[in-house]
């Protein structure tokens, strides 16, 4: 016999059939729900008796990610794909699973398109759609994700954003924001911090006897240390501690982080008189700044983060050093190695346009 109880404040469902039984949180608080979602489970063991799946719509299995999987990822990915998942669910709506192949896809990525969003957007959303598959094969709601036999080729990324300050730049910068936003710049363009990372930065993060900072929730998962260039000590030891707080950038009246500097630094943009600069240009600021000064991709990339060297290839171009001292090791190589050293080119020239100078002159 099926029915339904509580265990605490959430309904269980039971039931059996052909001898076995079966029990299962309905994971809700609510009866009414609890008794639909005992008779749609009944009907899936009777329908996988006869070897068919049970029909799935796409709302459930978003209901089922967002339960399950999405508490699972980062902050930062929950938040985008919340809105993601919003807008996959108002577009396919009650349409079983199965039905979604390359012809909906392409529906919509047409649609998108049509409402200006660009290659690396579209991009981002079939990757939400594509973990929500992944998922579903998990749970042998389906045997394949769609999504991966889909062309990308036409969804071109978008170049990487490139700008950076210059020395100028981010003297004018520092001298037109507010003394708590010149602070928040300063380590911004002295470590390379993203903003999340910066504005929740806490005391014991800092050794500064060792001149440096230890992160250990990042991005990547992965724990780094950042070293600190003489300004970046200058700038954290000149900021009062608080007892009250535990972090470097706090609200005086709640003790908790700063959320938001955008309105400050846009401020402190209008009167510098910079434009087409964001807050996560001062990150693009250090690498550019770094890769200028000689250090190397590899320990660029250890410093800011990045869980791959490619991503830190950006910066490639800026480092020139190595490039005029091979172009000079050349020139030395050419001049010395060889038994009978050439004239130059230059000298060439200078030498056919003196010849070409004192020629006669036909009268």
């Amino acid at each position: 016999m099926a029915s339904v109880y509580k265990r605490g404040d959430i309904w269980w469902i039971r039931f059996q059939y052909r001898g076995k039984r079966f029990e299962k949180t309905a994971r809700t608080t609510k009866k009414a729900e609890a008794l639909r979602y005992l008779v749609r489970v009944q009907e899936e063991v009777r329908q996988r008796d006869f070897g068919d799946r049970p029909r799935r719509t796409f709302k459930e299995m978003v209901e089922r990610y967002r339960a399950e999987h999405l508490p699972q990822l980062r902050p930062s990915t929950q938040r985008g794909y919340g809105h993601l998942l919003r807008y996959l669910e108002a577009h396919f709506d009650d349409i079983e699973i199965t039905r979604i192949g390359k012809a909906e896809i392409a529906d919509l990525v047409s649609v998108r398109r049509q409402q200006g969003v660009g290659g690396s957007a579209i991009r981002r959303v079939l990757a939400c759609l594509s973990s929500v598959y992944s998922c579903a094969c998990g749970w042998d709601w389906i045997d394949r994700n769609p999504v991966q036999s889909f062309p990308k080729r036409t969804l071109r990324e978008n170049p990487p954003r490139m700008r950076y300050l210059t020395r100028d730049e981010y003297e004018r910068l520092l001298a037109s924001a507010s003394p708590m936003m010149r602070s928040i710049i300063a380590l911004a363009v002295n470590t390379g911090l993203r903003r999340s990372e910066l504005l929740n930065l806490t005391w014991t993060q800092i050794d500064l006897n060792r001149h440096e900072i230890a992160l250990m929730v990042t991005k990547s998962g992965k724990p780094r240390v950042i070293p600190l260039t003489r300004e970046a000590i200058a700038v954290l030891a000149s900021l009062p501690r608080y007892p009250a707080s535990p972090y470097v950038f706090h609200n005086p009246f709640t003790g908790r982080p700063i959320q938001e500097v955008k309105t400050a630094f846009s401020r402190a943009l209008r009167r510098a008189g910079i434009e087409n600069c964001r807050f996560h240009d001062l990150r693009h600021t250090f690498a550019s700044w770094a890769v200028q000064s000689g250090m190397d991709l590899y320990r660029l990339s250890r410093i800011l983060g990045h869980t791959t060297t490619q991503m830190t290839q950006r910066y490639a171009h800026l480092a020139t050093r190595d490039l005029h001292r091979a172009i000079t090791e050349m020139e030395t190589n050419l001049t010395t190695n060889s038994p009978e050293t050439p004239p130059s080119t230059t000298a060439k020239i200078i030498e056919w346009r003196q010849v070409w100078t004192k020629r006669p002159k036909k009268n």
